[in-house]
């Protein structure tokens, strides 16, 4: 599927930038979000501190955890940059990719707490990659 190609492929051109910046992690995450086959928007990963917009999907959504501890994974920084530019419904796909610091594909299936807010919007078609190096629905 053209999506998945081009999300592999984005990845792998991200993931030596986030790696010089963020060198003590042991995985990145990215968010592809596409309406058909253009790329609407890139999300990423970011548990650097406690995150305003992350804080603002938790209270919006009743999600208690994220309430109390608000870091900002990369399907709601993808969100939060189409937030109010662009209506976010059913007819958009996501494509989450995780890379360990060897750049290897690893499970990056959207968490309780992401499909929650993924779910709450409409949005059925998502695909991640998975420890044996495939991206699947």
């Amino acid at each position: 599927m053209k999506i998945l190609d081009k999300s592999y492929e984005l990845a792998i051109k991200l993931f030596p930038d986030r790696y010089k910046t963020h060198k003590s992690r042991n995985f990145y995450h990215f968010s592809f979000i596409f309406h058909r086959n253009r790329l609407l928007t890139i999300g990423v990963n970011s548990q650097d501190k406690p995150n305003a917009k992350a804080l603002f999907f938790a209270k919006r959504f009743g999600i208690k955890r994220k309430i109390e501890f608000p870091y900002i994974h990369s399907e709601i920084s993808g969100i939060c940059k189409l937030w109010g530019n662009y209506h976010i419904d059913g007819s958009v796909k996501f494509v989450n990719v995780r890379i360990n610091r060897f750049g290897e594909l690893k499970n990056s299936k959207p968490c309780d707490d992401c499909s929650t807010v993924l779910t709450a919007l409409g949005i059925n078609e998502i695909y991640y990659s998975t420890n044996e190096g495939f991206i699947k629905l």
